[in-house]
């Protein structure tokens, strides 16, 4: 049995990514319901120049490795993020969560904020690896 990588996103932007639900779309009613692509938390995806759809008002996108992560609900509680925030894993939570947060002390670094939008206990990418010198931004 094989399992597939295919990347379940709503249309749209990766940096305008804000999923109440894993992969936004619930099985019932409302964002109460249940995912239909919960494997998809985890995962990451290459994309190239060709691959990357973004919205440049919100920030310039590099290519390179994203994943889909979540950010801890305790996050509304802590420093604004803001994009190009390195994040890190969450070690409250067991590694199967997927769960970052910005408190250099909480875990190993996770990656990049690429969504201005991200609100807390929500679904979002980060940039992993690719161009991060480029990524970052500029003190």
């Amino acid at each position: 049995m094989s399992q597939s990588q295919i990347q379940r996103v709503k249309p749209g932007n990766i940096n305008e990514v804000n999923d109440e639900v894993i992969g936004g779309t619930p099985v019932g009613s409302g964002a109460e319901g249940v995912s239909k692509t919960a494997g998809q938390l985890g995962m990451w995806v290459d994309l190239d120049q060709n691959m990357l759809f973004f919205n440049p008002d919100l920030g310039t996108l590099f290519p390179g490795e994203y994943q889909y992560v979540r950010l801890s609900e305790d996050q509304a509680d802590s420093p604004a993020i803001a994009v190009g925030t390195l994040l890190y894993w969450d070690n409250t939570v067991p590694p199967s969560a997927y769960q970052v947060v910005a408190a250099a002390d909480a875990g190993d670094e996770a990656g990049y904020v690429v969504s201005p939008v991200w609100n807390s206990g929500n679904y979002a990418y980060i940039f992993r690896y690719g161009q991060p010198e480029s990524f970052l931004p500029t003190p």
